[in-house]
């Protein structure tokens, strides 16, 4: 429906790997694919080539997740008002026609970047205002009076009727939807996930219901946060060797400015050299990656205080890939998994807990790998970039 798309995303910066970047990079090539003039403005520091066919503009200065204070009273504020203030300068410093009768997509969208896409938004005429779609990123707290929360609702409240009826709110699950319906007193769209049809992913979900070779293998390739549950993986590992289990695990440092990134590191670069652990130093291939998780069963003991409402590349992939889940209870995907029977829920968050569940998914694989097989055709007959595309424009359809 649009000629023109315009992909702004400052989280595009010099990584090119994980979840954030493949599934705007699925949907760039989904566009690419139909003949659309793409547009993508990142940070200054993206490489520009690894979008072909695509008009790239390094646009932003400040990362996504820097931390522009640490005061303890007023870094909340000071963080939100100066993201706010860079990322709508930088914005009001493009061109504007290069978004006439275009869509702006924003895939990746907090309250730090909200109202400076509001702002840049109000710059236009009424009559030359980009189509907007925004996805929002969860919060991790949900409280009413917390500040992020209060943040959002006041911003939504005060932004101006003529820049709602152009701004579509969407986000990634439908536990998300609820909680800004909740706060903003509207629903967003969930969309479809974008992820695929990246070859090997392609070829490994073809043959999903092919027969493993060998003893049981638990792959934990989350990376090395705490919030991840990194810190239980060498406990676990030496609660199962009466199990005849193997593991592969993804040691590597991950993260931004701001998170837990990596500083259990060193916790599982410990379990180097063990027979019954194959560990991948840094970041494993894509191929390899993929191959991992269709391979295992995928373990996912992300701390349910830090997920309760975000979501989980990890656990996307898995369903993709037909891979049975081990996953915590209070986690945003568990009662999910519950209910689709693709993977198994531990209630204690300990590492007995979880090698429990794992001994019990070796007693079970059978059954759960044909569950999550079924979940694998599903997810994909319904998910997937043209799926993605697809209901992005069809939010202005009328319009």
């Amino acid at each position: 429906m649009f000629r023109a798309w315009n992909i702004i995303d400052a989280g595009l910066d010099t990584e090119s790997t994980g979840h954030q970047y493949w599934e705007t990079k699925a949907i760039a090539d989904e566009l690419l694919t139909r003949g659309t003039d793409l547009r993508i403005f990142s940070h200054k520091d993206a490489p520009t080539e690894r979008f072909p066919g695509a008009r790239v503009y390094p646009t932003f200065s400040l990362k996504f997740f820097a931390v522009v204070s640490n005061d303890p009273a007023w870094g909340i504020i000071e963080n939100f008002v100066v993201h706010n203030r860079s990322f709508g300068y930088d914005l009001s410093q493009l061109e504007p026609s290069l978004f006439q009768d275009s869509l702006a997509f924003f895939p990746n969208l907090t309250e730090r970047q909200l109202l400076g896409a509001i702002r840049w938004l109000a710059r236009f005429n009424d009559n030359a205002r980009p189509k907007a779609v925004v996805s929002l990123l969860p919060l991790e707290d949900w409280a009413e009076n917390s500040p992020p929360a209060s943040f959002y609702r006041t911003i939504w409240a005060n932004c101006p009727a003529a820049i709602k009826s152009d701004l579509a709110l969407t986000v990634r699950s439908k536990w998300t939807a609820d909680q800004f319906h909740r706060l903003l007193g509207v629903r967003p769209l969930v969309l479809p996930s974008p992820l695929g049809p990246h070859e090997r992913r392609a070829q490994i979900a073809a043959n999903v219901g092919a027969p493993l070779p060998g003893p049981m293998v638990v792959s934990f390739v989350a990376g090395s946060r705490h919030e991840r549950g990194a810190m239980h993986i060498p406990d676990v590992v030496t609660l199962c060797k009466p199990l005849n289990i193997r593991f592969v695990i993804q040691a590597k440092k991950d993260g931004a400015p701001g998170i837990d990134s990596g500083i259990d590191l060193h916790l599982l670069n410990a379990l180097r050299g063990l027979p019954n652990v194959e560990l991948h130093e840094g970041v494993m291939a894509r191929d390899a990656y993929y191959d991992a998780i269709a391979k295992s069963v995928v373990l996912i003991p992300y701390a349910p205080n830090r997920y309760q409402w975000r979501t989980s590349g990890v656990y996307l992939e898995a369903k993709f890939l037909g891979a049975p889940v081990i996953v915590a209870a209070g986690s945003s995907f568990a009662e999910e998994v519950k209910s689709l029977g693709n993977g198994l829920v531990f209630e204690e968050y300990s590492p007995a807990a979880i090698a429990a569940c794992i001994a019990r998914a070796q007693r079970e694989i059978g059954n759960l790998r044909e569950r999550a097989a079924a979940c694998a055709r599903e997810f994909s007959a319904t998910n997937g970039p043209d799926r993605c595309v697809e209901t992005i424009e069809s939010l202005f359809a009328k319009n």
